[in-house]
């Protein structure tokens, strides 16, 4: 197997590339395979989401996915975001260019406005000859360099992650819209966006 590497904040698994993005969860993806001796590449993003995992020591957290990646890849102990928030940070991580004062400081980032002709990583990867897709949410915008950056259109799941399904979890939304911050309904999976994005991407 190829190597993987795992951080508290991005994964990367060479297995096309297809970014997959999710409020709470990434989950794996598949794209076509690329050109001949060229690796499938798969990049998860993840957003809030801390490194409280087992393998970072958390032992009340039952996370077998990410223990297994961690056995077979390489594990980071310091990782670092590119800025505090998390449109302008993931913007700034997929052109590779810089946090400023000015660029990439907000949640609601378009990259193609911070950063004009900038060439994106699914972009440099397209411009290669790779198949790329986007499932979930990886640029704050599904259409932010959707035309430059991926072979088909950008996918995203029909429903908000922040929408609650047990309605007692309503009860508690204050008036600004903010609510609690986990539930466990007794739901299929593929009732909430990140359930939707694994069968997409299956």
């Amino acid at each position: 197997m190829a190597k993987s590497i795992i951080s508290p904040g991005i994964l990367g698994i060479p297995v096309g590339i297809t970014l997959v993005y999710t409020a709470c969860l990434a989950l794996p993806a598949m794209a076509q395979t690329g050109s001949a001796g060229k690796p499938n590449i798969l990049f998860i993003s993840v957003d809030d989401m801390r490194p409280q995992t087992s393998v970072y020591g958390y032992e009340m957290m039952k996370t077998p996915t990410f223990d297994q990646i961690s056995i077979e890849g390489t594990r980071f102990e310091k990782a670092y975001c590119n800025v505090p928030v998390c449109g302008g940070s993931r913007a700034s991580l997929l052109t590779g260019i810089r946090p400023t004062p000015t660029k990439f400081t907000i949640a609601a980032t378009y990259a193609h406005k911070d950063a004009p002709g900038a060439i994106s990583l699914p972009q440099a990867f397209k411009d290669a000859g790779y198949h790329t897709a986007a499932y979930g949410k990886i640029f704050h915008y599904p259409e932010d360099l959707e035309k430059e950056s991926w072979s088909e259109p950008a996918w995203k799941a029909s429903v908000n992650t922040l929408d609650y399904l047990d309605p007692q979890s309503k009860n508690f939304v204050s008036s600004a819209g903010r609510g609690p911050i986990w539930e466990a309904p007794d739901v299929p999976d593929n009732a909430y966006p990140d359930g939707m994005v694994a069968e997409k991407v299956i």
